[in-house]
């Protein structure tokens, strides 16, 4: 038992760390050269410059399109290519044009965000608090890695030029590909381990609900240990308590979670013109190098995973967001943050140019943590594994379009991309704060119903928002629609509570319409 305990820590390990390093470095590499490349040493037009880089990002929509429906295949088939695309401008005359363009594109294969997330959602503990933090610190790593690939990339591609990139892409890649290796070859053995002991464990039944007498006696004793406390506080308590089956529950995707998967489009537009525009822009306004132009997004990326760990990882960052910035208010506000700087980058004077660039760098990590948070927490383990990889199709879909309208807005007006990124991110946030609050309104209609609480009583729904979070306000709605947190028992007086967690009833599934078969 204790060597079967150990691999899980060695899994769980390389899933939030690993992985996630190699991957994030990987791709963010060709940024820091690839349109500077193509724009000064090969002359290329805006046109092709947008097109080829749209290509780049085109084949990292396809691997997350694998990612749905194969995982593994798209981790281990996308690295190698990726791992190809490398040793093939490695080893060709870098004043080629094809190979150079080529080798470079298919590098965009190595974009397996969306495996590692249905790894990380299929491994973790189905605590919703675990798995909130897990999600985090796995996107923290990812932006901690691109602060690496451009502050490192910078300097090699000023000091080696190409070759110096891509050697060092080729041994990043080599790395993922060992870590995806010890990934499959440790899910195997941890799977034969848990075959073996299988039905030691309390029972779960395919819907998700819990069966079995130690389940029972362990929310009665909870019940009977909170007979002080009032009927509203004590059905908060009820409800906090079903979150956790959620993860494992037969529940499919609804419309807040698609609208969550769009959002990772629209919060890809300002990085995605940044990224495609950024360093010719650098370049050719503020004649830059690239050692420059990768320490500044280097910077931007330091700055965005300094502020992200602070912020939702330290024990004093969770107790001020929330005091002052409980989800999903600080999503909202880090959108807003983004449409902003990205404002500020389009200002052609050198230091204010730098600051938009950082706070721009800075916001869109922060948004891309609670993004994720948010998106993992509010769908179901089996709806995750399509869902997830979804929503980066969607991000790398929108990636495809600013990267071939980049370069030609760049051509009419250096400060367009960055107006039109701002302008289309402000909109949508907008957007997204009527929905939020919509929904917030619908969540809690349902479970003031569940608790027979009248509509008009406002103290009670000041108790509830302060102690359910929105998100597990989205989930206990959900699982109080399908059944599976009794109302009936959450009507009851507290001395007669039992355990009001139930096997869902068929009207309830039969009239559920908000939830999809994701």
């Amino acid at each position: 038992m204790s060597d079967h305990r150990f691999l899980e820590k060695v899994q769980k390990w390389n899933i939030i760390f690993s992985l996630p390093f190699w991957y994030g470095a990987i791709t963010r590499l060709p940024f820091i050269y690839f349109v500077i490349h193509m724009r000064i040493h090969f002359e290329l037009d805006w046109l092709l410059i947008g097109c080829y880089v749209g290509a780049y990002q085109a084949t990292r929509v396809l691997t997350n399109v694998v990612a749905i429906w194969w995982p593994k295949l798209a981790h281990v088939g996308g690295t190698l290519i990726g791992l190809a695309g490398n040793i093939i401008v490695l080893t060709n005359d870098t004043s080629d044009k094809v190979p150079f363009i080529v080798g470079t594109i298919i590098i965009g294969f190595s974009e397996t965000m969306a495996c590692m997330q249905g790894y990380l959602k299929d491994f973790s503990s189905k605590d919703l608090s675990t798995l909130e933090h897990e999600l985090k610190v796995q996107y923290a790593v990812v932006c901690f890695a691109a602060f690496f690939a451009f502050g490192a990339g910078g300097v090699i591609y000023q000091l080696h030029g190409i070759r110096g990139v891509v050697l060092l892409g080729s041994v990043l890649s080599s790395f993922e590909l060992l870590s995806i290796i010890l990934y499959m070859i440790l899910d195997r053995v941890l799977a034969d381990g848990l075959e073996t002991t299988s039905g030691t464990e309390s029972k779960k039944r395919s819907d998700g609900s819990i069966t079995g007498d130690s389940a029972k006696g362990s929310l009665k004793t909870d019940g009977e240990n909170r007979k002080n406390q009032n009927v509203a506080e004590l059905t908060d308590s009820i409800i906090l308590d079903g979150v956790d089956l959620f993860s494992e529950a037969d529940i499919g995707a609804n419309s807040f979670t698609y609208i969550l998967c769009i959002t990772f489009g629209m919060e890809a537009i300002t990085i995605g013109y940044n990224l495609a525009i950024s360093p010719v822009y650098i370049t050719e306004q503020f004649d830059k190098n690239t050692a420059v132009i990768g320490s500044m997004l280097a910077s931007g990326a330091a700055f965005g995973t300094i502020i992200s760990v602070l912020i939702t990882l330290t024990q004093s960052g969770k107790n001020f967001m929330k005091k002052y910035l409980p989800s999903p208010v600080n999503f909202i506000v880090a959108m807003g943050g983004i449409s902003i700087a990205v404002l500020l980058a389009a200002v052609p004077v050198f230091p204010v140019h730098v600051i938009g660039l950082v706070m721009l760098m800075g916001w869109n990590d922060f948004a891309a943590i609670l993004l994720n948070e948010i998106q993992g927490k509010v769908t179901a383990k089996k709806a995750y594994l399509k869902i997830g990889p979804l929503g980066q199709v969607i991000r790398r879909s929108l990636n495809v379009v600013t990267a071939i309208t980049g370069p030609l807005l760049y051509s009419i007006g250096s400060a367009l991309p960055y107006i039109v990124a701002g302008i289309a991110t402000g909109l949508w946030t907008i957007f997204l704060y009527i929905v939020i609050k919509r929904r917030k309104s619908l969540n809690y209609s349902i479970i003031r119903k569940a608790k027979g609480v009248d509509k008009n009583d406002k103290i009670s729904k000041k108790r509830t928002d302060n102690r359910i979070s929105f998100c597990r306000q989205e989930i206990s709605a959900r699982l109080l629609k399908r059944g599976m947190i009794s109302e009936k028992n959450l009507k009851t007086e507290k001395s007669s509570v039992n355990f009001p967690l139930r096997e869902a009833d068929e009207e309830d599934f039969l009239h559920s319409d908000d939830d999809s078969e994701a």
